[in-house]
């Protein structure tokens, strides 16, 4: 069994391999980020049990959230992390992932600056849960890691 919560800076490719996993590997995916008021939806019932029921449904799943790094995120983090959740963080080039991530349409510059200074502050925070579970995605030249080879860095090949 596998439970994976996937964070990351902005335009890493976390919805793409969730939805790849989900294809592919028969994970069960979520992405809180598609969830309105997805924090008080992961905060309806305890870490433990809200894992233990998906447990019960699917041997395999991968929650992936870019979450925001304040305190109220950053707990949910850790007891999710404590409840037996396996904590990836998907980062890479940080200029080769704001190109990307300013081509979408409902996104700018001013949103990726802000993002990003979060992190930086917290990044004491962030490395302290992720430890070395991290993995750059993205190159300079904005060349992604493909999902089998991220599969395999995660998860060793089958």
């Amino acid at each position: 069994m596998r439970q994976v919560l996937l964070a990351g800076i902005p335009a890493t490719g976390k919805s793409t391999f969730g939805t790849w996993l989900s294809k592919e590997k028969h994970f069960k995916h979520e992405d809180l980020e598609r969830h309105p008021n997805h924090l008080e939806w992961l905060e309806r019932k305890p870490p433990g049990r809200f894992i233990d029921e998906l447990r019960a449904r699917w041997p395999d799943f991968i929650l992936n959230w870019g979450f925001p790094p304040n305190d109220r995120c950053f707990a949910k983090v850790r007891s999710l992390v404590d409840a037996g959740m396996t904590p990836w963080w998907f980062d890479g080039d940080r200029g080769a992932a704001l190109d990307s991530f300013v081509r979408r349409d409902t996104v700018n510059r001013e949103a990726w600056n802000a993002q990003l200074a979060q992190i930086e502050d917290r990044w004491a925070d962030i490395e302290d849960i992720f430890g070395a579970n991290r993995i750059d995605v993205i190159d300079s030249d904005g060349v992604y890691l493909t999902c089998p080879e991220i599969y395999e860095v995660m998860f060793g090949s089958e």
